[in-house]
């Protein structure tokens, strides 16, 4: 197979993608931000999405990641409606984290061709905006484009176990009274929901826009007060808000009030600074702000883990940040935490892959911020699992059809941790081992279906699995 590069501008992509969708003969996977197809009339989107059900109709595998970030609601209701069609029509759908925005454009055909680029599969991107995507065979960009998909893969949700997107409004808060107080303002205000709010905080600046705002204690989302110290001095305007925040970025902010010189007189800063005290070997330092310290993370399922960590700061706490790193090697939040304690967190990880490690991250109220060390995450325990290799005991090529026919056997010995499923996988190309299908009961020990497009001779094996994820591999097979 003779290596290719070219670009595809524009609308001339959309004929190169469907002319290699309708000729799969094995695998299509596609990672894509927006996937549209609920137009009135039909579009070349619609066109996309018919080929790919074909393909699943006809035998090929099709995996395709879909955003569903709540960042972007109505791109998660186009995608939500996309990917429920698909996957009805036989199509293996994933929707991407609803902490991140996945901007990936890819369509990987055969384990192949390789596109990756700018172009949504919408009408507009298809058919009429300025676009480029690059194809390309070659080994290196088929390599990294096969593994950044099953990093995304996995690090995204079946549809099936997804809750569907609601239609909600854009949060939206109003002050209602503002209130002086010895040590700062007490905003009072109202919201018209709270869907996807983790908490509320009140504002302060001496510009109509904000600019260098002082933030109050966060509050929670059930909270209709929150307060703030403005650091203007006394005579000075003060501007002041409420916002709403998500994942530690800024949802809402409500209109923006200024208060009269009267209603906010700061205290009046003593005449002299107060005299520095005696030195006493008894009195501790003031406490620094210090980074926490990371005790573990740990896997505690098939694709969830348990972060655990210590802190202990000085006044003034606001939130902890979990991160891991991404495929890419950038920091990723995974959670945000406003309560100081317990400090522990257990959710899905982006990957189980060691080499994207884990942290915490903490802020104070000033935005200043201090990383912990970073951990690759661990399995549970120190025991080896005792789950049992399996033993293939056939497998050939149909020479009608050319599916292919693999029985094993394997000791069910009540494995601990327990046996999850089977995958039967078959070395590419390039020498990387490919799962062809998964299988979740124990009993079932023999498969037919489509091997990858390689030339022979073909190696297959399988591969026993447990809920941690742990492996016991069977001796590889050689079919020509």
């Amino acid at each position: 197979m003779a290596s290719t590069t070219t670009t595809y501008p524009d609308s001339l992509f959309f004929n190169a993608l469907l002319a290699k969708i309708e000729a799969a003969t094995s695998f299509i996977e596609i990672a894509t931000f927006l996937f549209r197809t609920d137009y009135v009339s039909e579009t070349r989107a619609h066109q996309i999405a018919e080929a790919l059900k074909a393909a699943a109709g006809r035998g090929v595998r099709v995996y395709v990641v879909l955003s569903y970030s709540r960042f972007e609601p109505e791109v998660s209701e186009d995608n939500y409606a996309t990917g429920s069609d698909l996957a009805a029509a036989g199509c293996r759908v994933r929707m991407a984290p609803r902490n991140k925005t996945m901007h990936t454009k890819l369509a990987i055909i055969d384990l192949i061709d390789v596109f990756l680029g700018s172009h949504n599969l919408t009408r507009g991107a298809l058919s009429f905006n300025n676009e480029l995507t690059v194809y390309s065979n070659t080994k290196v960009f088929r390599q990294r484009g096969t593994d950044y998909f099953n990093k995304v893969w996995d690090a995204s949700t079946p549809i099936e176990a997804v809750e569907p997107p609601v239609d909600s409004p854009p949060v939206v808060i109003e002050l209602l009274t503002t209130a002086t107080t010895e040590t700062g303002v007490d905003l009072t205000f109202s919201v018209n929901h709270t869907d996807g709010v983790d908490a509320f905080a009140a504002i302060a600046a001496p510009f109509a826009n904000l600019t260098g705002a002082t933030m109050g204690e966060s509050v929670p989302p059930e909270a209709r007060v929150a307060s703030v110290t403005p650091t203007v001095a006394e005579g000075d305007p003060v501007f002041v808000a409420v916002r709403a925040y998500a994942s530690g970025a800024a949802l809402a902010t409500s209109p923006v009030i200024q208060i009269a010189a009267s209603a906010y007189e700061p205290p009046a800063p003593p005449a002299e600074p107060p005299a520095d005290p005696p030195a006493d070997p008894d009195t501790p330092p003031p406490m620094p702000f210090g980074p926490p310290t990371l005790q573990s993370v740990t896997q505690v399922g098939p694709q969830n883990i348990t972060v655990v960590w210590f802190w202990i700061g000085p006044a003034g706490f606001h939130r902890f940040v979990i991160q891991q790193r991404d495929a890419t090697g950038d920091w990723t939040t995974l959670a945000t935490s406003f309560d100081q304690t317990p400090q522990e967190w257990t959710g899905p990880a982006l990957s189980l892959d060691s080499a994207q490690t884990v942290r915490v991250v903490v802020y104070n109220m000033e935005e200043e911020w201090q990383a912990s060390d970073e951990l690759p995450i661990t399995l549970e325990g120190s025991v080896p699992g005792t789950l049992q290799a399996p033993v293939i005991l056939h497998a050939e090529i149909y020479e009608s059809g050319g599916d292919l026919y693999i029985v094993w056997s394997w000791e069910d010995n009540t494995p601990e941790p327990p046996f999850d499923h089977f995958a039967i996988q078959q070395m590419d190309g390039m020498g990387t081992w490919q799962t062809r299908v998964t299988l979740p009961d124990s009993t079932t020990q023999n498969w037919t279906g489509a091997p990858l497009p390689v030339p022979p001779p073909r190696h297959f094996r399988v591969v026993a699995v447990d809920t941690m994820g742990g492996e016991a591999v069977s001796e590889a097979v050689e079919v020509a």
